[in-house]
């Protein structure tokens, strides 16, 4: 719940400008809660177009844990999207 309040909070100061300032924070927060972090970022580039590049930058400081978390959550967003 806590994180994410943060990554809320986080998502609405992020921008193309200050991606490096937050990208560090927001892999410590995908770190600790993956699949809650990963589904709502997934959430707002979906509704977002300009959030897609930024979120790509962000996701360089990624553990491999969260991208294997990232492919389930992509896996699982496109199968109830067909439903």
């Amino acid at each position: 719940r806590l994180a994410l309040q943060d990554l809320k909070r986080m998502l609405r100061r992020l921008a193309k400008e200050n991606v490096k300032q937050y990208s560090r924070w927001l892999a410590k927060l995908m770190h600790s809660q993956p699949l809650l972090c990963l589904r709502l970022l997934l959430e707002q580039a979906m509704a977002y177009d300009n959030m897609v590049l930024p979120l790509v930058d962000a996701l360089r400081y990624a553990t491999p844990l969260t991208i294997d978390c990232l492919g389930v959550q992509v896996l699982t967003l496109l199968s109830q999207t067909q439903q």
